[in-house]
């Protein structure tokens, strides 16, 4: 039995000695991968311009630039104080100006000789924005930009002329209009609408594309397709048109079409054959009957229809981000993006119509 005891001892001395270091180098391991990932996550999010930041003022120059007006931001385009990084004031500016007022910067310089830097700051309700910069331009690059700013009635990106007009509604000027009949955007979709045999005047082609919130114009090909998502927004031109483009309504399930058919009304050929086929095609019987209703008399009888609950809507305002909207109206961030299928840190268009949730506590937005 005495022979026996010193093997058991180093037996049980090196089980521990394999324990420590299996636990130490396990130890270094989380720390490196630790280290990496932090490493990873500041590569990510660019700490140059960061208002969280002890030491530079970029991240705090850059909240007061958001809050400037357009007419502050373009003087400070003249502005060729360094402020760090290499980033100049007037580059701050432009900045802002590009991502928050629609300045055409793509359609004033060369896209090619663009250097973009994507940084982040923070607002004052501590939301990360990001915000594109563009590094290295000379003067003559801004003397461009401030020339096209002095000389164009409405220096903005076609985006911005959509807005513009939205905010104007039937007040837009007429100068306003023809800003954006001149863009090759819009010159696409009349393109798009001759395609398919429909002859529009581009007062009248406006006025279904200002029913969309976010189309993109450029990649348009079909007019179908850009009708298609603006069937919610319960405008007969757009019925009547969608008849047009797909007088079978092949691509619509039931519900569509019977909410098409809600706002049909029988005052063109097309669309009084097409609710005519309808009536003996293959789709539901509640479909049929709701087609065969425009052919019949109309009772005496009618039920009154019950007023519908009113909408809370809020129309975006230049600048605005969703947390300023959300405390305004008494909900939070992710109420207002859940029902307007949106991301939470998503930069809002202005112009656009958000619906606030039937939660809130302020159903009319203070003065």
């Amino acid at each position: 039995m005495e022979e026996n005891r010193f093997p058991t001892k180093l037996l049980t001395a090196l089980i521990l000695s394999l324990t420590f270091n299996v636990v130490f180098i396990a130890t270094q391991v989380l720390k490196a991968w630790e280290k990496k990932e932090l490493m990873t996550t500041i590569r990510l999010v660019d700490p140059v311009i960061d208002a969280r930041k002890s030491r530079g003022v970029g991240g705090e120059i850059l909240k007061q630039f958001f809050f400037m007006s357009n007419e502050q931001l373009q003087q400070e385009l003249m502005n060729s104080q360094h402020v760090e990084s290499g980033f100049l004031r007037r580059d701050l500016a432009l900045g802002i100006l590009a991502q928050f007022h629609y300045f055409p910067i793509e359609k004033v310089l060369v896209a090619s000789d663009l250097q973009k830097r994507e940084i982040y700051f923070e607002n004052e309700g501590g939301e990360k924005i990001k915000i594109t910069l563009f590094a290295g331009l000379t003067d003559p690059q801004f003397s461009a930009v401030k020339k096209f700013l002095d000389t164009e009635l409405w220096p903005l990106s076609t985006e911005g002329l959509m807005n513009e007009l939205k905010r104007y509604g039937e007040k837009a000027p007429e100068t306003l209009k023809k800003a954006l009949f001149c863009t090759p955007e819009f010159q696409r979709l009349q393109r798009v609408f001759e395609a398919s045999s429909v002859v529009m005047e581009p007062e009248n082609i406006l006025q279904v594309l200002l029913l969309s919130d976010d189309v993109d114009l450029q990649s348009t090909r079909s007019l179908k397709v850009f009708l298609k998502p603006l069937l919610e927004r319960r405008s007969k031109n757009v019925a009547s048109l969608y008849f047009w483009v797909e007088p079978d309504l092949f691509s619509l399930e039931d519900s569509q079409v019977l909410e098409l058919l809600d706002l049909c009304e029988i005052d063109q050929p097309w669309v009084e054959e097409g609710v005519k086929n309808l009536m003996t095609s293959s789709r539901s019987d509640k479909v049929r009957q709701r087609a065969s209703q425009f052919f019949e008399k109309p009772s005496l009888d009618t039920e009154k229809k019950q007023p519908e609950k009113k909408r809370i809507t809020h129309r975006v305002e230049p600048k605005e981000t969703l947390w300023q909207i959300a405390r305004r109206y008494g909900v939070s961030v992710e109420e207002i993006a859940t029902l307007n299928q949106i991301g939470t840190g998503q930069v809002l268009s202005v112009g656009k119509e958000l619906e606030i949730p039937q939660s809130s506590t302020k159903s009319i937005p203070p003065g």
